[in-house]
């Protein structure tokens, strides 16, 4: 057990006491022995100090203080990060059973690769399952035309493409996770996928993205930075990159039963 990597954890957190602990269980169930668990708490106001202090002795460190909001947390999260493999699990987001070995496995078993990200369950703040996300393997050129369909709980990555590509982007507020993605890539990053179904992504009307829907700002900032410069062969790479991901999509099982694109405007809290 000894030989397994550290993988470190940040989750980053405010006002989810009513998810958190779910959360942390999702974690310890885990059962894997070497990890480094950082909670960033945005100085919440509701239960979850009282959840954290609960847990504490299995957290490596904690703090409960205002902050910039979410990826101000996960930078200075990962600025005390040690262990040999990064991710986030947000505060309302799970694990499914046996993610953090079947991770460990993969980087253990592939010393080439940066980053892995598997398959994912949306499911609502009852654990009710909305839809099911199967992931065609990782394209650069996808990514940069159609956006990453990376889910933040079941992506995983060595510390050192991180530090190489700076870290999250701190103006960021809902594509930071698509931004780092596409600059691990661009900085030569080897990106992997794996089919089991790593995590468990909750929908409920708090949830940032509910809250705030897509910035298009951020997004049309990513678009200018990545994709080609004239319009015309952007509207080609676009719909190439459209009919490529919805053939491969077909291919590994991502359009079956129960699919469906996510709508924040769906009731979720019935």
């Amino acid at each position: 057990m000894s030989s397994l990597p550290k993988i470190s954890i940040v989750v980053p957190s405010y006002n989810q006491g009513e998810f958190l602990e779910e959360t942390l269980q999702s974690i310890f169930t885990q059962n894997y022995p070497n990890i480094e668990l950082i909670i960033m708490d945005g100085g919440s106001t509701d239960n979850s100090v009282e959840i954290i202090r609960k847990y504490e002795h299995a957290i490596a460190s904690w703090v409960s203080k205002p902050d910039k909001g979410q990826t101000d947390a996960l930078i200075q999260g990962f600025k005390i990060a040690t262990g040999d493999i990064h991710c986030w699990l947000n505060a309302d987001d799970l694990w499914e059973p046996n993610t953090l070995f079947e991770v460990a496995e993969f980087f253990q078993k592939h010393s080439k690769y940066d980053a892995v990200f598997g398959n994912a369950l949306m499911v609502d703040k009852h654990n009710r399952l909305i839809s099911t996300r199967i992931e065609h393997p990782f394209c650069r050129f996808i990514s940069i035309y159609l956006g990453a369909n990376i889910l933040s709980p079941a992506m995983f990555w060595r510390p050192e493409i991180y530090t190489r590509v700076g870290g999250l982007n701190p103006d960021y507020k809902i594509s930071l996770d698509t931004d780092l993605w596409l600059r691990f890539a661009n900085a030569g990053g080897r990106i992997g996928h794996v089919k089991s179904i790593w995590a468990r992504c909750r929908v409920h009307k708090n949830t940032k993205s509910s809250r705030l829907g897509k910035m298009s700002k951020e997004w049309d900032e990513i678009c200018e930075r990545n994709q080609h410069k004239n319009k015309l062969v952007r509207f080609f790479c676009k719909v190439i990159a459209r009919i490529m991901r919805v053939i491969w999509k077909t291919l590994v099982g991502g359009y079956g039963k129960g699919y469906r694109y996510l709508d924040y405007d769906y009731q979720l809290d019935d």
